[in-house]
């Protein structure tokens, strides 16, 4: 019984996030309009520094001193990087096109997953996966005029900062064996 209230409690809190995740975009475009991309991007990563300690104060020891650079270029990346492009693409994009197009970021995501973890998805993902890509560049490209938009690199680049969340799986495995 307990198992299945975990289950439930964990697709509660799963849908909660996936919620809050769509509602990033059209959220942020109605931002821009009267704040700049830098302050959003500075208030964002200050929201969930604050709301980080409670959490961090809750678990216990904090992780060895050398996973602390890997840790801070993970935390820069998607404290600043991810919300920093998307602001910036905001300014430019309606939120919906935005949202089409940083639907492909995964693909980026599980490329890096799969090169830094050694990692083999089948040949039916890929394939699946590179189809899903090919259909959402041919959509901003058709909304865009037949030309990317300023604000379609602006929402590839979130990828970068998003595959130094990679790193986590490695470094939570090592903390994990050495007991912290």
């Amino acid at each position: 019984m307990n198992a299945r209230r975990d289950e439930t409690l964990g697709m509660a809190l799963g849908f909660v996030g996936v919620a809050i995740f769509a509602a990033t975009l059209p959220m942020t475009r109605l931002a821009v309009g009267s704040l700049s991309p830098q302050f959003l991007t500075a208030a964002r990563a200050a929201i969930a520094g604050v709301a980080a300690i409670p959490v961090l104060a809750a678990g216990g020891r904090a992780p060895p001193w050398r996973d602390f650079p890997i840790l801070a270029l993970a935390a820069v990346c998607l404290a600043a990087g991810f919300p920093g492009f998307t602001a910036l693409a905001m300014r430019t994009l309606p939120s919906a096109h935005a949202g089409v197009v940083v639907g492909a970021l995964p693909l980026a995501t599980v490329v890096a997953a799969a090169l830094i973890e050694r990692e083999r998805p089948s040949a039916g993902f890929w394939v699946c996966g590179l189809l899903g890509a090919l259909i959402v560049g041919i959509f901003a490209l058709r909304r865009g005029g037949g030309a990317p938009q300023s604000g379609d690199a602006l929402c590839c680049s979130q990828s970068a900062p998003r595959r130094s969340a990679t790193c986590f799986p490695r470094v939570c495995r090592g903390a994990c064996r050495r007991g912290t």
